[in-house]
């Protein structure tokens, strides 16, 4: 069961951080500037 949550909240936190990335990249090639972090 834990093994199982794990996985889920791993590949869950990969997705968030997948989306942040994407996010930043569509921010840079639309202002031309360098990305920054988001704040969560």
């Amino acid at each position: 069961m834990s093994y199982y949550f794990c996985q889920h909240f791993f590949y869950f936190y990969l997705h968030i951080f997948h989306l942040i990335l994407l996010k930043n990249s569509f921010y840079f090639k639309k202002t031309g500037q360098a990305p920054e972090m988001p704040v969560l």
